[in-house]
């Protein structure tokens, strides 16, 4: 069985992460960082039910 990997260029391009404050938002800036990319928005939405 072959695992088939993605590979996406990300060199200068422009992010955006929507709920990147959370768990596996904060862990894909966190690893996008580490690439070449031009810039990265993060988009945090506060939720008004959740206390």
């Amino acid at each position: 069985m072959h695992i088939n990997e993605v590979v996406i260029n990300l060199k200068n391009k422009r992010l955006l992460v929507i709920g990147g404050a959370g768990l596996i938002g904060s862990h894909t800036v966190d690893e996008l960082i580490k690439e070449d990319v031009a810039e990265i928005r993060i988009l945090t939405v506060r939720d008004s039910v959740s206390r």
